[in-house]
């Protein structure tokens, strides 16, 4: 792309099922049931909006993987939602990646899966980063330097570099 430099992708979510999956987890119960009854404000909101749609009788317990069977991949052209994870995940697009990208995640990340990355060969000047800390962004840790939120310093200096 003219102009564009560097990327840099913090906790991308590339393989959509496996996030599904991981999220699903009894011990991520929390994240699920934010992001539900995101998700359902939003439906709903859309409904009033839109009168005419189609409207979904929801299960009495709600999951991220129930809600996207029954909105979003019926919504948007998908079988079910495991095509829709499958089609609209990024790892399959990541091998073609031209320009300088550092991508960081973490191995204990409650639902985005380090897997991907792990499993993952990068082309030329793409750096995976993969912590073993850092949770959904938080990358926190003493730094030896006087900080401890170490991913933001992370970036700034991979950006700052020079390919020359």
């Amino acid at each position: 792309m003219p102009g564009l430099e560097r990327v840099v992708a913090i906790g991308p979510p590339i393989d959509l099922g496996r996030c599904a999956a991981l999220i699903a987890r009894p011990q991520n119960w929390i994240y699920e049931l934010y992001f539900v009854r995101m998700l359902l404000h939003q439906y709903h909101a859309r409904r009033r909006l839109v009168p005419n749609l189609p409207g979904v009788q929801f299960p009495r317990r709600v999951t991220l993987r129930a809600f996207d069977e029954l909105v979003t991949a019926p919504n948007w052209g998908f079988a079910d939602a495991a095509e829709y994870y499958h089609r609209a995940s990024a790892l399959p697009l990541l091998e073609r990646i031209v320009v300088p990208t550092l991508i960081l995640t973490a191995r204990d990340d409650p639902f985005i899966a380090a897997e991907p990355f792990e499993e993952f060969s990068p082309p030329p000047g793409v750096e995976v980063h993969v912590a073993r800390h850092g949770g959904h962004l938080g990358f926190l840790g003493w730094d030896g330097a006087g900080g401890i939120r170490w991913g933001e310093r992370r970036v700034v200096e991979w950006v700052m570099q020079s390919d020359q």
